[in-house]
């Protein structure tokens, strides 16, 4: 029995280097396998970089109608308790129906091309609330949106919560973002849409700009994989005087709004800019 005993020690003391020499191999066969599937990752984000998120995300819904949002008004009112009711007071008869297709966060690349492209078929004048850091990095499109006859908005330079800036901060944010606009081609603004809808009685009192929000939402970033979505958002809850929310940096809103256009025209509507809404509304 002692010689069975140490016979079996000495086998185990002769495995023991060997069993020690494959985890070390097997650990850094882990280590190349994470590194290279990082690397792949890497190359992947590199080559196919993922979409722009839209900025303008809100706290509620406001499109859909419920048991404790039952009118537009209200859902203005429950959204944005720090701004004004923007479609209460048209002096402008619901038997005129307008439409007000308004772009927010570009301008875009291939979206904004392609929507170009239709508001042109169907003859439309759209506004583009537009981001002054994007037309620093996209002036060429800037351009085209101008010379097509469309409304270039401020949305802010990098869409920050204008409510939470300084004075000075808020008319950097604006003036950073009229240069860009005017070396690109186009005028200082006169219409601004704050970030997230939220602004102060002080912003609206210094910006010398209009502020103009929106009735209607489309939801287009919570369904950028089916416009027919955003478009069925849009049509269920069209309103008379109709100021309506996209995004011009996902294809899938431009092609829910090439939905919606010619329904909107067949329905009646006249299409305006954002300008040309408040004059005839008579509020932003």
């Amino acid at each position: 029995m002692r010689y069975k005993y140490k016979s079996e020690s000495r086998k185990y003391k002769k495995l023991k280097p060997r069993v020690g020499r494959i985890a070390i191999l097997v650990s850094l066969a882990i280590v190349v396998l994470a590194i290279s599937v990082i690397g792949v990752k890497s190359l992947v984000s590199i080559f196919n970089p993922p979409e722009p998120k839209p900025m303008a995300l809100f706290k509620h819904e406001t499109t859909l109608l419920n048991e404790q949002t039952k009118t537009a008004k209200d859902i203005i009112n429950r959204d944005f308790p720090i701004g004004k009711d923007k479609t209460g007071h048209s002096a402008l008869s619901d038997n005129i129906k307008i439409a007000c297709l308004t772009f927010d966060d570009g301008p875009g690349y291939e979206s904004t091309d392609y929507l170009l492209k239709v508001l042109s078929k169907y003859d439309v004048k759209a506004t583009f609330f537009v981001l002054g850091s994007r037309v620093e990095q996209n002036p060429k499109m800037l351009k085209r949106l101008v010379k097509a006859g469309h409304e270039i908005a401020s949305h802010s330079w990098d869409h920050p919560d204008l409510t939470t800036l300084t004075p000075e901060q808020v008319k950097q944010q604006l003036d950073m973002t009229d240069a860009a606009i005017i070396k690109a081609g186009g005028k200082k603004t006169k219409l601004l849409r704050p970030p997230y809808g939220k602004y102060s009685a002080q912003i609206e009192e210094s910006t010398n700009k209009g502020i103009f929000l929106w009735n209607i939402d489309s939801n287009d970033w919570r369904h950028k994989d089916d416009p027919n979505a955003s478009a069925n958002v849009v049509l269920s809850s069209i309103l008379p005087h109709a100021a309506i929310l996209y995004h011009d940096i996902y294809e899938s809103s431009v092609k829910s709004a090439e939905i919606i256009i010619p329904k909107l025209k067949e329905m009646g509507y006249t299409f305006v800019t954002a300008s040309e809404f408040a004059d005839m509304t008579g509020a932003y």
